[in-house]
C-alpha cells in the first residue's frame, strides 16, 4: 500500500511542477488535498500539516479573490446606482422648475385678467352712476 501512496505521491508532485507553471490554483488545491491525503495514509503527520497548509492557503487566497470581486461588482453597482439617482434628481428638479413657472405664469394671468375685469367694472360703474345722475 505505501508503495501505491509514494508512486502517487511521485506523480502529484510532478502535477504539482506543472501546476506552478500554468498558476492554475483550482489544480494546485487538488494536488495539495491529494498529497495531504496521501501522506496522512502513509502516517507521515509533518508532510501532511505542511500540504493540508498549502491547501488551506490556496483556498483562502481563492475566497478572498472571490470576495474581493464581489466587492468589486458591488461597489460598480452602488456608482452606477448613484449616478442614476443624480441624473433623475436633476431632471426632477428641472421639472420641478417648469411647474411652477407655469403655475406663476396662470397666476399672473389671472391676476392680470381680474384686475382689468376690476378696471372695466370701475368704469361701468362710473358711467352708470353719471348716467342716473341726469
Amino acid at each position: 500500500m505505501n508503495h501505491q501512496n509514494y508512486q502517487a505521491l511521485q506523480y502529484l508532485k510532478k502535477a504539482e511542477e506543472r501546476g506552478k507553471k500554468t498558476d492554475d490554483s483550482l489544480l494546485l488545491e487538488e494536488i495539495y488535498k491529494e498529497m495531504a491525503d496521501n501522506y496522512l495514509a502513509m502516517g507521515e503527520q509533518n508532510y501532511y500539516q505542511l500540504y493540508n497548509k498549502k491547501l488551506q492557503e490556496l483556498q483562502f487566497k481563492r475566497e478572498q479573490l472571490e470576495l474581493s470581486s464581489i466587492n468589486e461588482t458591488i461597489n460598480i453597482q452602488n456608482k452606477n446606482s448613484s449616478i442614476k439617482i443624480q441624473e433623475l434628481d436633476s431632471k426632477y428638479k428641472n421639472l420641478i422648475i417648469i411647474v411652477v413657472v407655469f403655475a406663476c405664469c396662470i397666476c399672473f394671468s389671472i391676476l392680470f385678467a381680474a384686475f382689468i375685469l376690476m378696471k372695466y367694472n370701475k368704469q361701468n360703474t362710473k358711467e352708470i352712476q353719471n348716467i342716473l345722475r341726469y
